[in-house]
């Protein structure tokens, strides 16, 4: 069993706290307090990968940027085996983060506080240099919008009908030229990303926030965490509001390359897409009933970027 692994007791009790990528137990030790066990899922990453993300977590610990470092296990070792067969789920332990009460901080200003460790983040990841073997995905123009993309290409999802998939294929075809041109360099913003900075991954403590989750980061721009971080308020009146307010903690701490500002659409749009390729992989998730909803939301977020487009 995974809590054999680590520095708990048996007394230990265990409770499902979140099912997606991968699942997360919390886990309530009365001797040592309260840990996030996460279980990974196989075919998505590897020990290789997962020990990459978790040195790379704690080269950004180290660098006081507020992230959840993992817990070593009974042999040192970060990354355990929730078993004792080579082929068992990967598993890695983390410290427990209460949230804190909603506060009424006006909610750009919580988007700019958050932009602000995001810039953090992408300062370390295009400066940093990686241990030898250090492996991770790449959020490049394949990974982002093209057959090959991480999640899964969107025509994998049940109940796209053949008009919806003609749009989207003319929508991708759009998006992959409009962002053929950024650099993979850095000088162009290129560089290690968290790949998942939604807001359910940035919990706010009593001390600030602190970011979890970096089982999707990899090599990529950072116009990708931003789009991520609102496109499901895209539609929303005020998200030029809460896009800005990003922005503008994100360049307290670095500036935006310029030439992103002008592809950040088109890569909310390739998150839309690549949403429905997560659930073409994940068809037995209890996510997947909202599948239909984000088809139809697809479709007319679609027909506005192209015609937007002229």
């Amino acid at each position: 069993m995974a809590l054999d692994r680590f520095h708990l007791s048996r007394e230990a009790v265990v409770e499902t706290f979140r099912l997606g990528e991968n699942e997360v137990f919390r886990v309530v030790d009365p001797q040592q307090g309260s840990f996030a066990l996460r279980i990974h899922k196989p075919g998505y990453q590897d020990a290789t990968t997962v020990a990459s993300e978790l040195a790379w977590l704690a080269a950004l610990a180290e660098e006081g940027v507020p992230v959840n470092a993992p817990m070593p296990g009974r042999d040192g070792a970060l990354v355990q085996r929730a078993g004792d067969d080579e082929e068992a789920p990967l598993a890695v332990l983390f410290g427990w983060i209460d949230e804190a009460p909603a506060s009424a901080q006006e909610e750009a200003e919580r988007f700019a506080v958050l932009g602000k460790v995001l810039g953090r983040i992408h300062r370390h990841g295009r400066t940093w240099q990686p241990p030898e073997g250090f492996k991770r995905q790449r959020w490049d123009v394949d990974g982002l919008v093209g057959e090959n993309h991480i999640h899964g290409p969107y025509r994998s999802a049940a109940g796209i009908a053949p008009e919806q998939l003609a749009l989207f294929d003319t929508t991708a075809a759009a998006i992959r030229e409009r962002i053929a041109h950024l650099r993979e360099e850095p000088r162009g913003g290129w560089g290690l990303i968290h790949g998942d900075f939604g807001f359910s991954n940035a919990i706010v403590s009593a001390t600030g926030p602190v970011i979890i989750d970096f089982d999707d980061c990899g090599w990529g721009w950072p116009l990708y965490d931003i789009a991520v971080a609102y496109w499901r308020r895209a539609d929303e009146p005020d998200a030029s509001r809460l896009r800005d307010g990003l922005l503008k903690g994100y360049e307290r701490v670095l500036p935006f390359p310029g030439e992103q500002y002008a592809c950040l659409e088109d890569i909310v749009m390739a998150q839309r897409l690549g949403n429905l390729g997560w659930f073409g992989k994940h068809a037995d998730s209890p996510l997947a009933e909202v599948l239909p909803q984000r088809i139809e939301e697809a479709e007319a977020a679609c027909r506005r970027y192209l015609a937007r487009l002229g």
